[in-house]
């Protein structure tokens, strides 16, 4: 094992994804339907008390994980996150100060608006952020696919990718393309990344819109994905829990990943029974919850509880 593998089991470390469902930027941008809907005037109301309500509750989410990590997350990975001004609002939370969190955030193709991003803080196990960059997916002839950006962040001691890629709902062949594409873009850059450093350990995570099947698995080898405990799935649809928020690392003999299923982002699923996440919106309604998904949390073996 290389001595940043030995590094990072020696200190212990904790990388959190979670799709924070349509975390936008209250000032609606007029041309873009989505935005306009996020906004004061728009359909869902989305008022600067809303906005900073959500940005509160996601900080005190991602500090309240500590109970079980033992420590403040070292980096934690989002999507569905509009703009750098939803960003500062979380990092600007007095307890997220305190810990001196940073974040990286490009934006991306997507028609939406919504990108993926990454909060960090110094932190023995994972080291210093060294370079980060953003991927746009393309086709065979190049150009840029309207769809979510890879977002690559390289540290001392290990190095992530995050994705969102893009949705199966509907099942057409536009759509099946467009995930084929991103994941096979995913992949390639995996590549790229382990053979610039063989030996820091790589983890790429993110919303994969899919569950577990051969195909990814195939497209994503040498790259392995990591089983989930906990909670059932990350997300329930139609009252079945889904696990589409997974992870893939380059050697996981000494990784761990749990669905933080926390009781203040559940919900009564009065319709189909048991529970589910307590999202932030049910069509134009609100909810008051922060998302419809669950965190993911990988840890090394040393914060495992």
């Amino acid at each position: 094992m290389k001595l940043a593998m030995r590094l990072l089991v020696l200190l212990g470390w904790t990388v959190i994804f979670w799709n924070v469902e349509n975390f936008f930027d209250p000032s609606a941008d007029t041309s873009n339907p989505s935005e306009r809907s996020f906004s004061a005037d728009g359909d869902r109301r989305w008022t600067a008390g809303r906005f900073k309500t959500k940005a509160r509750a996601i900080a005190k989410v991602v500090l309240a994980l500590s109970d079980s990590t033992g420590t403040p997350p070292d980096i934690v990975c989002l999507c569905e996150v509009e703009n750098a001004r939803c960003l500062r609002e979380i990092t600007g939370q007095p307890a997220m100060r305190k810990y001196g969190y940073r974040f990286v955030h490009y934006d991306s193709p997507d028609p939406r608006g919504i990108d993926c991003a990454l909060l960090y803080r110094s932190a023995p196990g994972v080291g210093r952020l060294l370079e980060s960059r953003s991927a746009a997916v393309r086709d065979s002839l190049g150009a840029v696919l309207p769809t979510r950006a890879l977002l690559l962040a390289e540290f001392d001691s290990l190095a992530v990718i995050v994705c969102h890629l893009p949705s199966k709902r509907g099942g057409s062949a536009t759509a099946d393309r467009r995930r084929s594409l991103a994941l096979s873009a995913l992949s390639r850059m995996c590549d790229s990344v382990r053979t610039a450093a063989p030996g820091r350990l790589l983890i790429a995570l993110g919303d994969f819109n899919d569950i577990r099947t051969p195909a990814s698995d195939s497209v994503m080898a040498p790259m392995r994905e990591l089983s989930a405990s906990g909670a059932p799935g990350s997300l329930k649809f139609e009252g079945r829990w889904e696990q589409i928020d997974r992870a893939f690392v380059s050697d996981s003999s000494a990784v761990a990943l749990r669905i933080a299923a926390l009781p203040c982002l559940t919900a009564v699923d009065k319709k189909y029974g048991g529970t589910k996440p307590l999202r932030t919106f049910s069509g134009p309604r609100y909810l008051g919850g922060v998302s419809d998904h669950y965190p993911i949390i990988l840890s090394s073996s040393r914060r495992r509880r």
